[in-house]
């Protein structure tokens, strides 16, 4: 590996390219930017600028495009500044390359050497992203590890003037400029040159772009040509709608159509909504002149008449007026009912060290707790237990006199008349309510039926 100082006066072709591609269209500036990074163009780069192709026309989705641009291509006036390596050090994400491994150049030459699989092209690998090449290598992680590869990540020390730089490269940043300066060399950047036959012994860097953008713009033609060829070969089917407006915008159709009398007759409007009722209407009447068709119709009409008589005559059971009388009065009944247990036992609940005791709440947990207690705590036992030996099933402390006496007196608010009262007089309640609310009128027979009779 060289690592050569001397200086090259030499014409700067892919700056003249590059101010001669600005008037080119972009997938052209593209496809040169592709050239002029990566050596070569593959089926995907060719897919790509089909694709750009056909977006400037509104034929496909989408798609970012990347004209060739002064940072693609290597910084001018590099004789002034020379650039020597000085180190390469790999952190993660590049083959099989150990972590954190730095090999060094020397000031002119530099042999790296080791058996096959070693690691030798993965460093060339790095410096032809890193620095300028033509024909820069996609970099793979150690896919054999076991572990998601990271990705590639290397530091890179050159000497620039008599002064040490130090760049932190990552395989998707913009090419640093002074980096730019340095040219690699490989036998893979070797096959770029040389992969046609020519009678050119030596082409100047850059010349060939041309060549190689020629035959990506004829590949490209190609497949438009036979996209196009496809599409004139498929018939449009379009029925036979003769005598119509529509049809005469369908034969008539050109680029010059103007769109929006195309989309007008496409709207529904409520005319043609009129007009579909009635042609529905003439339809039904035209199937129904077969008596057989007749009589099929009718016993089914006469059958759905039936379930809707049925159907009127449950719902004229429900909705009468001694049925919604039945439920005000229950649910008057069973207010009545709550409020007189309300003060039968504010005296006892209202003197209580803790706020809310006795409220809808605080009985959904003496329910839970007498459920707990019969059936595992103390099943032999009605709740609550309050024996010398028992516990609270809740704080599970032993009770004393006071919590013995105020959990009996609990016990007789809830097994009180006027409890049980009020828990009759709310199941009655919920009862009739469920039959109002869940009745259902206008089920999908019973709109059939309805319709049937219009």
């Amino acid at each position: 590996m060289s690592n050569s100082q001397s200086t090259v006066e030499s014409v700067d072709v892919l700056h003249e390219i590059l101010e001669w591609s600005k008037d080119r269209p972009n997938w052209q500036r593209d496809a040169l930017r592709r050239l002029v990074t990566k050596g070569e163009i593959d089926e995907n780069d060719i897919s790509d600028l089909v694709d750009i192709c056909k977006f400037r026309h509104g034929l496909c989705d989408p798609i970012s495009n990347t004209p060739l641009d002064e940072i693609h291509l290597p910084e001018p006036g590099f004789d002034k500044n020379p650039v020597c390596l000085e180190s390469l050090t790999h952190h993660d994400g590049v083959n099989a390359l150990g972590h954190d491994q730095t090999i060094e150049f020397g000031p002119s030459l530099t042999i790296v050497y080791g058996a096959n699989a070693a690691g030798k092209s993965g460093y060339t690998r790095i410096l032809k992203r890193a620095c300028r090449a033509r024909g820069a290598e996609e970099i793979l992680g150690n896919v054999i590890s076991g572990n998601i590869p990271l990705h590639p990540s290397a530091t890179i020390k050159c000497n620039i003037n008599e002064t040490t730089r130090e760049f932190l490269w990552s395989d998707d940043q913009t090419p640093n400029t002074l980096l730019s300066r340095v040219s690699v060399f490989d036998h893979y950047c070797a096959s770029v040159y040389i992969a046609k036959q020519t009678d050119v012994a030596f082409r100047p860097l850059g010349l060939d772009l041309f060549d190689k953008l020629s035959d990506a713009c004829e590949t490209v033609r190609k497949i438009l040509e036979k996209e196009r060829r496809l599409l004139d070969s498929e018939e449009l089917k379009v029925p036979d709608f003769e005598g119509t407006a529509v049809h005469t915008v369908i034969s008539n159709l050109t680029s010059l159509t103007d769109p929006e009398s195309v989309k007008s007759l496409a709207l529904f409007t409520d005319d043609d909504n009129a007009r579909y009722v009635e042609l529905s209407h003439r339809i039904r009447e035209l199937q129904s002149s077969d008596p057989a068709n007749i009589v099929q119709i009718n016993q089914l009409r006469i059958s759905r008449t039936k379930l809707l008589l049925e159907k009127i005559n449950s719902i004229s059971e429900v909705l009468v007026d001694p049925t919604i009388e039945a439920l005000f009065h229950a649910r008057d009944h069973k207010q009545r009912l709550i409020e007189t247990a309300k003060k039968l036992s504010k005296e006892t609940f209202d003197s209580q060290p803790l706020q809310g005791t006795g409220s809808e709440l605080w009985r959904d947990l003496w329910i839970a707790a007498k459920k707990f207690s019969e059936a595992s705590a103390y099943p032999n036992h009605e709740f609550p237990n309050t024996d010398d030996d028992s516990r609270c099933v809740l704080c599970q402390q032993f009770y004393n006199e006071d919590a013995a006496r105020r959990m009996q007196k609990f016990r007789e608010i809830v097994l009180s008349s006027v409890q049980r009262e009020v828990d009759e007089a709310s199941k009655n309640y919920q009862n009739l309510l469920e039959t109002v609310v869940n009745l259902d009128v206008l089920e999908d027979t019973t709109k059939q039926a309805l319709e049937d009779l219009l």
